[in-house]
């Protein structure tokens, strides 16, 4: 197996949604309001999603999306949220 053939369109997508999930999750955790969190994730996977979609010029459906896509930008947001949450929490402790 080579280098291209291991990095489909799957994988990368997946990477990308990953590495943008974890900065916006850090963001998140900088602005530390729960609305403002929830509304910067959204715009930030639309725009993902968007540049994504016009980078490699894909037509795939929401099912596509949701699998490749969302599920991981959620995941990684969520969790390097809560990775810096619980070091600031930690940190207070005396």
């Amino acid at each position: 197996m080579n280098f291209k053939e291991y990095f489909d369109i799957e994988l990368r997508s997946n990477l990308i949604n990953a590495v943008i999930g974890a900065i916006v999750g850090y963001l998140s955790f900088i602005v530390n309001q729960a609305g403002m969190n929830i509304i910067m994730m959204i715009v930030a996977l639309g725009i993902t999603a968007f540049a994504i979609k016009k980078l490699w010029k894909l037509s795939k459906d929401y099912k596509w999306w949701i699998s490749n896509g969302v599920i991981m930008f959620i995941f990684m947001w969520f969790i390097v949220w809560t990775i810096f949450y619980n070091l600031q929490l930690y940190s207070t402790l005396p």
